[in-house]
């Protein structure tokens, strides 16, 4: 069985993640601060509760959405890069 990716990450959502945080992650490692998948988790679910309330169907897709990230993926890039 193959697995698709998207534009060399795991999946959309990780590519999204990357896409969007990336800037904060360097700006954090010139800070000294280690990019770790916990700490990469951490921080979308902190974006997440300072979020306004979504329920129901969005809820539930944004919920879906934040799972398929790759945490471990996205931080292996920036322990390479570092």
């Amino acid at each position: 069985m193959t697995h698709d990716t998207y534009n060399g990450w795991t999946n959309k959502e990780t590519w999204l993640a990357n896409l969007w945080l990336s800037d904060y992650f360097i700006q954090e490692i010139e800070d000294g601060q280690s990019i770790s998948a916990a700490h990469i988790k951490d921080t979308i679910n902190n974006m997440l509760a300072d979020s306004p309330d979504i329920w129901g169907l969005f809820s539930d897709l944004l919920n879906t959405a934040v799972s398929s990230i790759d945490c471990y993926e996205i931080a292996s890039h920036y322990q390479e890069s570092e």
